[in-house]
């Protein structure tokens, strides 16, 4: 999901309406906390 990823299942793809916009951010900021730790 986090990479829009479609789902070729189309019941399955029923259940996901979400966005899931506030898990996503948080796996964006994790990232991005990762790799500032990384590079110093």
């Amino acid at each position: 999901m986090a990479l829009a990823h479609t789902i070729s299942n189309k019941v399955e793809a029923a259940y996901r309406r979400g966005d899931l916009f506030e898990k996503r951010r948080n796996l964006a900021q994790a990232w991005a906390d990762f790799c500032e730790s990384a590079a110093v």
